[in-house]
């Protein structure tokens, strides 16, 4: 994983965004950021379909093309919903000021967790940012570094590997510019 090369992506499409869509005066851009974290997760979730116990359909729908797009193949909505929480957590720690480390740890005490247990922690998690704002960064830089990983595990719980995440992430990077380019 090349978690420094996604930030350097996640920094190009933020500052092109800043230009597109500057701030305006008052806004509470970490709070959009934040209940935009939660509201992607929420649609990951919902693409899970595994918490639907009112359904018989619980697996993930995973089409072979993507609708409307003629020579995509292999497109996975789970995945996508997944990658695009994952652009809002490196957005979080650039609007923090987090410097990420290199590496990070992935083994987690989540013992026995289940797939919508860490969805509900991660949805609930996305708020602790936004309290953590004014706080010293050290407890903030630990906080980002176990909420990724806790997002990591849940890609691995999901079935993605490291590197299925990466390709989704750079080819929903593009698309993410092609949007700003078209007035999105």
């Amino acid at each position: 994983m090349n978690l420094a090369k996604l930030m350097e992506s996640q920094i190009i499409l933020n500052d092109r965004i800043e230009k597109e869509h500057p701030r305006v005066p008052g806004e509470d851009r970490l709070a959009k950021m934040a209940l935009a974290l939660q509201v992607e997760l929420a649609e990951c979730a919902n693409e899970w379909r595994g918490f639907k116990f009112w359904s018989n359909a619980q697996e993930p729908r995973i089409s072979h093309f993507a609708p409307g797009v003629a020579d995509s193949y292999n497109y996975n909505p789970l995945l996508e919903e997944y990658v695009d929480g994952l652009h809002l957590i490196l957005d979080l720690a650039i609007e923090l000021k987090i410097h990420v480390p290199q590496t990070i740890s992935y083994e987690l005490s989540m013992p026995h967790l289940t797939v919508t247990e860490v969805f509900v922690d991660l949805i609930q998690g996305a708020y602790w940012f936004l309290r953590q704002k004014h706080r010293a960064p050290f407890p903030l830089q630990t906080g980002w570094v176990q909420y990724f990983a806790a997002f990591y595990k849940l890609g691995e719980m999901l079935g993605f590997t490291w590197e299925e995440i990466e390709d989704a992430y750079y080819a929903k990077n593009k698309i993410n510019h092609e949007r700003q380019a078209t007035g999105y």
